[in-house]
């Protein structure tokens, strides 16, 4: 089966083994000759005996070995990154230490996956959409909420005027009776309802309604805006889609103010069916190996 991950190359390191200090003084250690027969020193394995390997990439001697004796064949290769190796037997594996190393790397790798393959992603964000995957920006939320609010306020001037105009025709009424002298009137005007007090009264209501209309129409455009702020912030395919009807699924995700956040779609696919199908795509299983205290995850990619 093939693997989406390969890559050549070759890491090198080398152990150094320190040999213990002769005993005596400098002056013997410096002026006695060497024998050539006899010698108190061990010599010690070198670092190609094939019994001890070499570390390599992000695995040290022990854990090379341990990784080799699971998948029983060496390690020939590290691979793009130091925690991909090539086996001997053909062979491709992950393998990690820590499973948060593990964790890491598959939420890159998957990241990177959702990036090139877009449609996965949408199609992820269709069938979960209560996680708010596809969403807008603050700057854009703000000046759609501020358009469609205007549209929804179309004829609110009307409504609010019809609402209004019995209560400020009453308002002005009482503050005439209360103080003719105020609006340039007389008792009588007002007793008579003059023409005066006609002019007065249609020019004072007018004024008093067009300034609770603003007020209202205000404060109204402001919940308004408010509201589809937060409609869109929450779930804007819904919104937009299902209760206002401006957009189909499709259409949507075509809106040049729609995101994907291909981050969250990563760690929820991380979260929701772990490691191993995004690092092991051979099979999409995990191999835990343990020895003396030391823990390696392994994932085979090929």
């Amino acid at each position: 089966m093939g693997t989406r991950f390969m890559s050549k190359g070759k890491g090198k390191d080398r152990t150094v083994f320190p040999l213990s200090k002769p005993k005596g003084t400098s002056k013997t250690r410096f002026n006695k000759k060497p024998s050539m027969t006899k010698s108190r020193f061990k010599v010690p394995t070198l670092p190609n005996d094939p019994t001890r390997p070499h570390p390599i990439g992000n695995l040290s001697s022990f854990q090379r070995q341990l990784a080799e004796d699971e998948i029983g064949s060496t390690i020939d290769n590290k691979g793009f990154d130091d925690n991909f190796f090539e086996f001997e037997n053909g062979e491709e594996y992950w393998i990690f230490d820590k499973q948060e190393d593990a964790r890491a790397k598959a939420l890159e790798q998957e990241n990177d996956l959702l990036e090139s393959e877009s449609s996965i992603a949408v199609d992820i964000a269709e069938r979960f959409p209560s996680e708010g995957f596809l969403f807008i920006t603050e700057t854009d939320r703000n000046m759609l909420s501020s358009e469609l609010a205007e549209q929804r306020s179309e004829g609110l001037t009307d409504e609010l005027r019809e609402e209004l105009v019995g209560d400020v025709e009453d308002q002005i009424k009482d503050e005439i009776e209360g103080n003719p002298k105020r609006f340039g009137l007389t008792d009588k005007d007002v007793e008579d309802e003059s023409k005066e007090f006609s002019d007065v009264f249609d020019k004072e209501v007018d004024e008093e309604l067009e300034k609770q209309i603003d007020e209202k129409k205000d404060k109204k455009l402001q919940e308004m805006t408010d509201e589809i702020r937060d409609k869109l912030e929450n779930d804007p395919v819904d919104f937009l889609v299902e209760e206002e009807g401006l957009f189909s699924k499709e259409d949507l995700q075509e809106q040049n103010f729609i995101r994907l956040d291909i981050e969250k779609i990563a760690e929820f696919v991380i979260d929701t069916d772990g490691v191993a199908p995004t690092l092991a795509t051979y099979d999409g299983n995990e191999k835990f190996v343990e020895k003396k205290g030391v823990e390696l995850y392994m994932y085979r990619a090929n």
